[in-house]
């Protein structure tokens, strides 16, 4: 039994692998472009993505299954807040600057944590659910 992730990120992340977790344990890691088979143990799974402290919403896998990881929508929203941030920091002078600039770190990681920065979903169910009935 197992499964096959494929991750089409685009650039989003290229430079980083990204942490293959089932059920609750990290299995793996994932290149930008790779296509990896994970075995399952059970006949359902829960698969996640992680990178720092960005993650993917959790999808339920079975045998034959294949997912595609894609960046999430809410990603540029993120970084547009981040950047929005160092500008508004930017406009202080000495140590207000550097205080700002390390608030809009933390509001970024922050940010990161709390949404799906990579979304998991099933493209094709795999040979055995595709079958033509023969009558």
């Amino acid at each position: 039994m197992s499964i096959i992730v494929k991750r089409k990120t685009e650039n989003y992340a290229s430079l980083f692998k990204l942490k293959l977790i089932l059920n609750g344990e990290t299995i793996g890691k994932i290149a930008f472009n790779e296509e990896k088979e994970v075995k399952l143990t059970e006949d359902t799974a829960t698969l996640q993505i992680k990178q720092f402290s960005g993650k993917s919403n959790k999808l339920t896998v079975t045998d034959g299954d294949v997912v595609e990881i894609n960046k999430g929508d809410s990603i540029l929203w993120i970084f547009l807040i981040a950047f929005i941030l160092m500008l508004i920091t930017s406009s202080y002078a000495g140590i207000s600057w550097i205080l700002g600039l390390v608030l809009s770190i933390l509001v970024l990681l922050g940010l990161l944590s709390l949404i799906k920065v990579f979304e998991l979903k099933k493209v094709n169910r795999g040979a055995k659910d595709n079958r033509v009935q023969k009558t």
